[in-house]
């Protein structure tokens, strides 16, 4: 999902708060252009979702995400 705060990012849990309130893990700036190093995030503290993105759109291989989780 691309996030306000300028990352992409991908659901990598659920927290005992709810379905509502996943656990992300940050992968990319989509301000910058670049990878950063992956890092948890929880939704309500990473900004809004501005969409969800699908990886083939931003050249990602769909095996080397699940690898980040």
């Amino acid at each position: 999902m691309k996030l306000k705060s300028g990352r992409l990012a991908l659901v990598s849990g659920h927290r005992s708060q709810g379905l509502l309130n996943p656990s992300l893990t940050g992968f990319f700036s989509w301000r910058a252009g670049q990878g950063i190093r992956p890092e948890a995030l929880i939704l309500k503290e990473a900004g809004d979702i501005l969409s969800i993105e699908e990886p083939a759109n931003w050249g990602f291989d769909p095996e080397m995400l699940l690898s980040l989780m």
